[in-house]
């Protein structure tokens, strides 16, 4: 029974992939024939960077996540600023940019901002409270998708904001 439900996965997983494959092939075929808009099945990329505002008191180790409707949650790390950071209490860091893929299979984009707040005044040692708050219901206009979320401080705890889109990181 064990092995025949694995089996089903496996197929199900591998059906999957045919299906995207074939979008992929079907859209790059498409766009070398047009040079107007990609045609309907096209994969698309978003160049996605995320942009987090230290408004508290204290240094933070900040891991910004992704993922979208057929991926669990990956670290946002793909580049020489696209990794886990500290952010400086009153200052900011933009993490980017990513290319991560969508079509209309995965028209939404998931964003997610872990926050490990340091115990000491400095950015080193110990951390305590992580919070943390996800969007799963961006969906960027265009080949841009900048987030922003705000590392906040009230009553002795520490919260992050919900992941928004915003024109430009400076907009943050």
């Amino acid at each position: 029974m064990y092995m025949l439900s694995s089996l089903r996965r496996y197929h199900r997983a591998a059906l999957a992939i045919l299906g995207l494959a074939a979008l992929l092939l079907d859209g790059c075929s498409s766009s070398a024939s047009s040079s107007t808009a990609p045609p309907k099945g096209a994969i698309d990329f978003w160049n996605t960077g995320v942009t987090v505002v230290n408004d508290s008191a204290q240094c933070a180790w900040v891991t910004p996540y992704w993922s979208n409707a057929v991926t669990t949650w990956h670290i946002f790390d793909g580049g020489p600023m696209a990794h886990p950071h500290v952010v400086e209490a009153g200052k900011s860091y933009t993490f980017g940019y990513l290319l991560i893929a969508h079509s209309f299979i995965v028209p939404t984009l998931h964003i997610k901002v872990l926050a490990e707040m340091q115990r000491s005044p400095g950015c080193g040692g110990n951390t305590g409270q992580s919070p943390a708050n996800e969007n799963t219901d961006l969906h960027p206009i265009g080949s841009d998708a900048n987030v922003c979320a705000h590392i906040k401080a009230s009553n002795g705890g520490f919260s992050v904001t919900e992941p928004k889109l915003v024109h430009d990181p400076v907009d943050c």
